[in-house]
């Protein structure tokens, strides 16, 4: 009986250690780390609905993972490219936590460091928006939320490159307007993921003007409500874009704009999916009007823009040089 029990023994202990010396082998192989890479890639591409590739996975799997080269493709509906790139992304979690909650570890997460991301942003000539196609639209009738992200999204240095193809005339532009913005850094908070806190500064790569974006996101329908600021933009680039109406122009001097951005509830089919109210001040500028031969110069105003719209009251906000030109005579041009 005791020889039994004895060669019982050895043979657990042998099992035990063929079982973590397999171990040993398959972890030092990363095949455990392949699996569970395969496993998140195809859950990122299910969740966003578009094309989703993950270049590598690291980390000891129980607290800490590593993602590198993590790529976000455009929707078919625009040409081939990148729409997000995240150079590495780290999760910082708590294994029983995720167990707890059936193996979800972005349950189990409690913070993510991005770094090295890049986010490029195109308004089609058709206006369509793709990082409009990151996130599907939310339907009527909502299911269970998917999302159980309860930390904190910490973003170390993002790039952001705006392509218009269209602009905001009534044709479309003769060419693409480009506007890059570097380094920019924030959070965003899950904590109350009916009302996610959004914050990131950064600054105008041609410029070096500072931008602030700052606002909320409901992780459960997608909507959101954000405020940005940017001062000190050159009108050269900046006026023939924003102020592009027949006619009308505004040259040299520099300008500010404070903006909001709200999502429209419900999206729309086929139409901006947001609402936007944009205010710019304009300093010692040179305006031009169809009215007039000669160009105002040394303009102030205060514009206000509001989805498109540039009515009677906005233009009256307009404040103008010393050269005598009053508020007076514009209440006749515009009646």
């Amino acid at each position: 009986m005791k020889r039994l029990t004895k060669y019982i023994g050895l043979f657990l202990l042998a099992f035990l250690a063929i079982i973590l010396l397999a171990s040993i082998f398959l972890y030092q192989n990363k095949v455990p780390h392949k699996l569970v890479k395969e496993m998140v890639q195809k859950e990122l591409c299910k969740a966003f609905s578009q094309k989703v590739t993950v270049g590598d996975l690291s980390g000891n799997l129980f607290n800490q993972v590593k993602l590198s080269d993590v790529r976000f493709y455009n929707n078919e509906k625009f040409p081939d490219g990148i729409l997000l790139e995240i150079g590495e992304l780290h999760l910082n979690y708590n294994i029983f936590v995720a167990m707890r909650r059936r193996n979800d570890i972005i349950a189990g997460t409690s913070s993510m460091d991005a770094y090295r991301v890049k986010l490029n942003i195109l308004r089609s000539k058709e206006d369509l928006w793709n990082i409009l196609y990151i996130i599907p639209p939310p339907p009527k009738i909502l299911p269970p939320p998917p999302l159980t992200l309860t930390g904190k999204v910490n973003i170390h240095d993002l790039d952001i490159s705006f392509i218009d193809e269209k602009g905001w005339g009534e044709s479309v532009a003769s060419e693409s307007f480009v506007l890059d913005i570097e380094d920019m850094k924030g959070v965003v908070d899950f904590k109350d993921r009916y009302k996610v806190q959004i914050l990131l500064n950064g600054n105008v790569y041609q410029t070096g003007a500072p931008i602030k974006f700052k606002g909320y996101m409901n992780a459960f329908t997608g909507m959101y409500d954000l405020d940005f600021f940017m001062p000190r933009l050159a009108v050269e680039k900046w006026g023939y874009y924003v102020f592009n109406h027949k006619g009308f122009g505004i040259e040299k001097g520099l300008f500010s704009v404070k903006g909001h951005l709200r999502s429209k509830d419900p999206y729309p089919a086929r139409d901006i999916p947001f609402w936007y109210d944009l205010n710019l001040d304009i300093r010692d500028s040179l305006f031009i009007m169809p009215f007039f031969s000669y160009p105002i110069e040394k303009m102030n105003a205060l514009l206000r823009f509001r989805n498109g719209s540039f009515g009677k009251e906005d233009l009256r906000k307009v404040a103008y040089s010393k050269k005598g030109f009053n508020n007076r005579i514009w209440d006749e041009l515009v009646k």
